[in-house]
């Protein structure tokens, strides 16, 4: 436990605690402003963790503190989210909602997982007077952003017995969430089968003691190549370094990472909702529709057409998402690069990596980090 008293200066206060890999530690932090400005930050070091604050996919929205503002008082339901702008931007505030039932007209995500009791076809209703879309696992169930009027909006899916699958659901209106399955009655889907928390996506974050992930392209099969940009034309990419001289085909780019970005912020493109994420942290949701030299646009839904800077504005573009089960082999390169092959060939002092994606690549031993069959 560590624990300060007030202080009229900015101090850091530090405690030591051994912790188990894959092992998770409830974590309470009671904090007074008692005069003024005041700001706290909560940050972790380790053997090979550089001082920095702990990255949203290390924490997890369970609490037990019954005074919390946002009420999160359960360790079941799904994590609902309310947004001030209907492009899922702007001010935010989080809660967990023990089943999605809401009779407010709020800008809301909600994201968690969902589980069955048995192997079988489970029928997903919505019932709803205006815009909403679900997805399982990243996959559309129901996608009915342009709906208008009071309806039932239903998808079907197969699930399998104990498995969790990845849900989120966005709604722009009144929303309730029920479900059927031939040995269950039409019902709320609720707590007993839903968690606040999401797998682990596709890991896209730099590898060593470099906090920044450095610009680069995520392909479809998941492979994260450190790289610039050079031209986009006739749905082909020309980038530099590894992939310099090779034609890669846009409708294999999963993400395209325009800046450096901080340890912290990778984690929001691993989002499956396409779109642009801004510098000023806002998320514009958008089919990419082009990049023209430093310009990226897309169309927006909400917004229509919008183009924006890659070199003051826009971090990062999510155009698709990216294959659920990545090749077997797996190369991390010095720079950061990620590489993911379905066969890789043995040469003295160098290894060539072989995959639909990007043909032959020749990587030189010196710019292996590590190299494993997964």
């Amino acid at each position: 436990m560590i624990e300060a008293a007030r202080r009229e200066q900015q101090e850091e206060v530090s405690g030591k605690l051994e912790l188990e890999a894959g092992k998770r530690y409830p974590v309470t932090l009671l904090y007074e402003d008692l005069l003024g400005a005041a700001r706290i930050r909560l940050t972790w070091a380790g053997p090979d963790i550089p001082p920095s604050t702990i990255p949203a996919d290390r924490l997890y929205p369970a609490s037990f503190v019954t005074e919390h503002a946002a009420n999160i008082e359960c360790a079941k339901g799904l994590l609902a989210t309310t947004y001030q702008k209907p492009d899922f931007s702007g001010n935010t505030a989080s809660r967990v909602d023990r089943a999605v039932d809401s009779p407010s007209t709020n800008v809301t995500r909600w994201t968690g997982q969902v589980r069955a009791d048995r192997d079988e076809t489970c029928m997903f209703y919505i019932a709803t007077d205006g815009p909403v879309r679900v997805r399982l696992d990243g996959k559309p169930l129901i996608d009915q952003w342009n709906h208008a009027g009071l309806a039932e909006l239903k998808g079907s899916a197969r699930l399998a017995a104990r498995q969790v699958y990845d849900i989120e659901v966005e709604s722009l209106a009144a929303t309730r969430l029920l479900w059927s399955s031939p040995s269950q009655p039409k019902a709320l889907l609720a707590e007993d089968h839903l968690l606040p928390f999401r797998k682990s996506a596709q890991p896209l974050s730099p590898t060593g003691p470099n906090p920044l992930l450095p610009a680069g392209v995520l392909l479809r099969n998941g492979s994260f190549v450190a790289c610039r940009v050079e031209s986009m034309e006739d749905d082909f990419v020309q980038c530099t370094r590894l992939l310099e001289g090779k034609r890669v085909a846009l409708h294999d780019v999963a993400r395209i990472v325009c800046q450096p970005l901080p340890r912290t912020l990778s984690s929001r493109i691993t989002s499956s909702r396409p779109g642009v994420l801004l510098a000023n942290g806002d998320f514009v949701e958008g089919t990419f529709v082009g990049m023209e030299g430093t310009r990226v646009t897309i169309s927006s839904v909400l917004l229509g057409l919008r183009s924006y800077d890659t070199i003051q504005q826009a971090l990062a573009v999510i155009i698709r998402d990216t294959e659920l089960t990545p090749p077997p082999c797996e190369i991390q390169l010095r720079d950061q690069s990620i590489l993911f092959a379905s066969n890789v060939e043995l040469q003295p002092g160098a290894i060539v990596l072989n995959d639909k994606l990007f043909g032959d690549l020749h990587v030189d031993e010196p710019e292996i980090h590590s190299f494993r069959f997964r």
